[in-house]
């Protein structure tokens, strides 16, 4: 589900991108890009504000405990 997500989220900008790449100004060039950061930027906040489990992952202090070290 997650993997549906992501691909509506991105796919028309990043089609628009590759579409259009050659003929593109950098000025748009570089407002496209960021306009895909920041829509992944935003769902990431939208899903962490959501989720109290991935908050508490998201703000331990080390990821990795001693079973995760091979």
């Amino acid at each position: 589900m997650l993997k549906k997500i992501m691909i509506k989220l991105f796919t028309p900008v990043i089609d628009k991108i590759i579409n259009k790449m050659d003929i593109l100004e950098i000025p748009e060039y570089k407002r496209l890009i960021e306009q895909a950061y920041n829509a992944g930027y935003n769902y990431h906040q939208k899903m962490a504000k959501k989720d109290p489990e991935l908050m508490a992952w998201i703000g331990r202090e080390y990821y990795f405990d001693d079973k995760d070290i091979i």
